[in-house]
């Protein structure tokens, strides 16, 4: 039960990075959560930041959603990675 208490809280601090930074998202009950891209080259290209700064998200392509991620929550560290990394991508991608 702590753990699932944990994922909600860091999940809601992801939550409210994406709402802050104007990103579409899929919200889930589980630990993960998936962002929507306009195209999938914004959401390839976006996969290939993240994984060549060390952050791997997976493209859900595979599953018929070619423009969207999903993004596993994980500790309060590892968020605070994804967080930073994200920043430092997103803005070579949407612009």
């Amino acid at each position: 039960m702590l753990v699932l208490g944990i994922t909600a809280v860091n999940q809601n601090q992801i939550d409210q990075f994406l709402d802050e930074n104007g990103i579409t998202y899929i919200r889930s009950a589980t630990n993960f959560i998936t962002v929507v891209f306009d195209d999938k080259d914004s959401n390839d290209n976006f996969c290939t930041s993240l994984l060549e700064n060390g952050v791997i998200v997976r493209s859900l392509e595979a599953f018929g959603l070619g423009n969207c991620s999903r993004i596993t929550i994980g500790t309060k560290e590892e968020n605070k990675i994804f967080k930073e990394t994200f920043l430092k991508v997103i803005e070579r991608i949407i612009v």
